[in-house]
């Protein structure tokens, strides 16, 4: 969605309403999510992007959308990891694990298994860190997909000894901002 990159709020806040009015359930929750990834992206707190994610999830949920809530839920995994709240972020990266494995989503897959990665790293468990981040590379790679780069680069920040980033530290999903 163009309006996504250009951090247009506005014009994906007018698209989440006129799905809603036309009950169109998965267009309202893509729409949701992508609310709250601007939100995230403008360096918003939790109260400006969790509703967002929340109510996107219910959706998925609800409709049974397997592939949406894999999407959603890494999505708002990574919010909380932003948060510093690392507890609930692998839970939930856990549970997408679970989602994206039993639909054979590679991608999801992938990106749950870095998310897993990331908290294992702010946690001090470097071995289990780098143990997710070759899955999720190896899913990456089969893919061709951009993400591969920023794991490879964790797992060389591991071999090289750099310090573990914390989660308030990586700035690689928000574009620079918290």
């Amino acid at each position: 969605m163009a309006y996504l990159s250009q951090g247009r709020y506005d014009a994906i806040e007018a698209a989440a309403a006129l799905y809603a009015k036309l009950a169109d359930r998965l267009g309202d929750a893509h729409a949701r999510d992508n609310l709250a990834l601007i939100r995230i992206s403008q360096g918003r707190n939790e109260a400006a992007t969790r509703p967002h994610h929340e109510h996107a999830l219910a959706i998925a949920l609800e409709t049974g959308n397997r592939w949406l809530r894999a999407m959603v839920g890494n999505n708002l995994a990574d919010t909380l990891l932003s948060l510093d709240r690392v507890d609930e972020a692998r839970t939930r990266f856990a549970e997408t694990v679970d989602v994206a494995r039993a639909i054979h989503d590679p991608l999801h897959h992938g990106r749950a298994l870095d998310g897993l990665g990331r908290c294992a790293q702010a946690l001090g468990d470097l071995a289990e860190a780098a143990g997710c981040w070759r899955v999720a590379l190896e899913r990456y790679g089969r893919l061709g997909v951009p993400e591969a780069a920023e794991t490879r680069r964790r797992i060389a920040g591991l071999r090289a000894g750099v310090r573990p980033l914390g989660p308030l530290d990586d700035r690689s999903r928000t574009g620079g901002r918290g």
